[in-house]
């Protein structure tokens, strides 16, 4: 064990989060392996970039007026051009700049004309939140260059039901089902037919990019015939079924080994695939359920956990454990949820020093019906913030879950435990993607170690 005490107050740390435990080494976390790689952070970033840019279009458009031509240029602002393994450094001139020009009426471009990225977006003289959106790198797709040229005219036989996906993705909240409606109305288009005559390209792999960029929740995934997609799938045994199905499977990683968005999926769809264990597989098809069962006791767990914490005990016990937590993270200056609908406990804004924040939900007792009212109020409480898809999740009490508990927060649903090792709140201990993090910082020095209050 590595003590830290800073001011007076101690602080323990497992020694074995410095050096990754054969445990550890099993269960992928692909936030960090994002964190670790610089290509992988690249990756990510660009795709982010690109999602936030095509939003940002979009919200200056009148959807419903978009022609064909319209929906093949958003469609263009997710392709990238490679030369060998890497992105062709001026990528942007062949399609990023036309098409903002072309949205925002400036006329024709020419790729003569343009010398450099800042001083081609500045000549257009763009809405300044779309202007900078389109200074970063962006970019999702090598999307084939004779399927972009078929895809025009196919666009422009299309251009009603792609309007409505554009206009119903880029109004996505936290229900999945229309996600799955809009795999299952992609699904239904036909392919993209190419000039040599060949097998039509599949819709999804024109449309999953920019759905997924227009999805302001980042949950839909990216499904575009890519190897290392095709690979994941493959794990999951979901390649040979229907794209619904695919995006049912995929968003299903979702808050499980480290992923917090679908976009994570689409840079380290390898790396799930290879280093993933247990990954939901596909019900085999045709399988039925059974109709029903006899009912049994209620579990009453949940109703007890709910009335202990109403007596004055527990609540004394919860403002002693949420004043412990805030004074060791007081650098971060902590925040408690005031909107009606989202009264969460405690708030670490960038905890990890890389944009992502930490909401913590503080349970004193570590029992059954705390903790699972404690995943339902995370899920619950973090749809409602802005930076929702890159907030972490952690649940915070005295004395370590069980094991079954911990295997259900850290594996099944990507969830830190953290806990103080007795009443005193002297001595935090955790594990999981953000203990990882705070633990680092912490021994780094990084988060100074404030005395208790």
């Amino acid at each position: 064990m590595t003590f830290l005490a800073h001011f007076g107050l101690p602080c323990i740390i497992d020694s074995g989060l410095c050096a990754a435990s054969a445990e550890e080494i099993r269960v992928i976390n692909v936030a960090e392996v994002i964190a670790g790689n610089e290509g992988k952070r690249n990756h990510y970033a660009r795709e982010r970039n690109t999602a936030s840019m095509i939003q940002k279009v979009v919200s200056c458009q009148h959807i419903e007026g978009l022609t064909g031509e319209g929906m093949w240029r958003l469609a263009s602002l997710t392709w990238i051009t490679k030369g060998g393994r890497k992105v062709s450094p001026d990528y942007w001139k062949a399609y990023k700049i036309p098409t903002l020009a072309y949205f925002f009426r400036k006329g024709q471009v020419k790729r003569r004309d343009l010398f450099d990225l800042p001083s081609s977006i500045a000549a257009l003289d763009l809405p300044d939140a779309v202007a900078e959106a389109a200074n970063e790198e962006t970019g999702v797709v090598n999307f084939y260059a004779a399927r972009r040229n078929s895809a025009l005219p196919w666009c422009n036989a299309h251009a009603a039901s792609l309007r409505k996906l554009v206009r119903d993705a880029s109004k996505l909240r936290s229900n999945d089902q229309a996600r799955f409606e809009l795999a299952a109305r992609i699904e239904k288009l036909p392919g993209i037919p190419l000039p040599s005559g060949t097998k039509p390209v599949p819709a999804s792999q024109l449309l999953t990019p920019l759905i997924a960029s227009l999805d302001p929740r980042s949950r839909f995934p990216v499904v575009n015939g890519r190897a290392e997609v095709n690979q994941l799938l493959g794990r999951m045994q979901l390649a040979s079924h229907d794209l619904e199905t695919q995006v049912k499977g995929l968003v299903g990683l979702i808050d499980r080994f480290g992923i917090s968005d679908a976009l994570m999926i689409d840079v380290c769809a390898k790396e799930i695939a290879e280093g993933a264990q247990d990954l939901p597989k596909a019900v085999a098809q045709g399988a039925a359920a059974a109709e029903g069962a006899a009912l049994e006791e209620y579990d009453e767990s949940e109703r007890l956990a709910i009335k202990e914490s109403g007596t004055v005990q527990y609540r004394h016990r919860h403002h002693k454990i949420t004043n412990a937590l805030i004074g060791i993270f007081a650098a971060l200056k902590p925040e408690q949820g005031r909107m009606s609908n989202s009264r969460y406990d405690v708030l670490l804004r960038n905890y990890d020093g890389a944009g992502r924040d930490l909401l913590i939900e503080i349970k004193p007792d570590p029992d059954k019906g705390s903790l699972r009212i404690a995943i339902g109020q995370l899920y619950d409480y973090r749809r409602f913030l802005n930076n929702t898809a890159a907030t972490d999740l952690a649940v915070l009490t005295i004395g370590k879950p069980d094991q079954s508990y911990m295997d259900l927060l850290l594996v099944d649903r990507g969830i830190t435990a953290l806990w103080f090792e007795d009443e005193s709140c002297q001595v935090l201990n955790g594990d999981g993607n953000g203990w990882h993090s705070l633990a680092l910082a912490l021994q780094k020095g990084s988060i100074p170690v404030a005395a208790a209050g």
